[in-house]
């Protein structure tokens, strides 16, 4: 399995679940192993009952869907996409973004997110260092998270490996892909 950023976290978690459903992951520019209390407000899991409220505050029907139009302009998409490439970000990526985000029911998800109600506390050390599964990280900076766990969870787990790939914002199979798909053979041929 091949997943990307907060994919990540439900990918490693269903591994975790179900190992023998897995011959190997692959996390490309992983949430979750960002130091404890240095997480953004959207990925820090709260409490249940605060993920709820919050939840609620963003998707009100008063604000809720004219919040979303605002984040999901052409202009606002743009500005995020800019932060996750090293280069331009290309238009074709744009449209797509926005077209799947002007679906029926669209916004569910991404209030979610917002709201930090995908996360899973502590990820590194519930389930990316227990992890019984080969496992690759692919890596570099990125916006939006931060690595600084996985140095620790490498050591403490020789399931997980680590490849680099730079320079690259958290899309390296856009920016770098021959880089990439070398790391993902070397890997793929190393799990057999």
């Amino acid at each position: 399995m091949v997943a990307l950023s907060l994919g990540a976290e439900f990918a490693t978690r269903a591994a975790a679940g179900y190992p023998r459903g897995f011959r190997s992951l692959t996390m490309i520019s992983p949430t979750g192993f960002r130091a404890r209390g240095t997480s953004v407000a959207s990925q820090r899991a709260y409490l249940p009952v605060k993920r709820f409220n919050v939840y609620n505050a963003l998707a009100f029907a008063l604000w809720g869907r004219p919040l979303f139009d605002l984040i999901t302009t052409r202009r606002s998409i743009e500005w995020f996409l800019q932060r996750s490439f090293e280069g331009i970000v290309p238009q074709e990526m744009v449209e797509y973004a926005y077209i799947s985000a002007h679906q029926p029911g669209a916004e569910h998800a991404p209030l979610h997110f917002i709201a930090g109600d995908l996360f899973t506390p502590d990820m590194a050390v519930q389930f990316y260092e227990p992890l019984d599964v080969p496992a690759l990280v692919i890596y570099d900076r990125d916006s939006y998270t931060q690595f600084d766990m996985l140095p620790g969870v490498l050591h403490r787990n020789p399931n997980i490996r680590a490849v680099k790939v730079a320079p690259t914002l958290g899309l390296p199979h856009f920016e770098r892909p021959d880089a990439m798909f070398a790391a993902l053979d070397e890997f793929w041929q190393s799990v057999g």
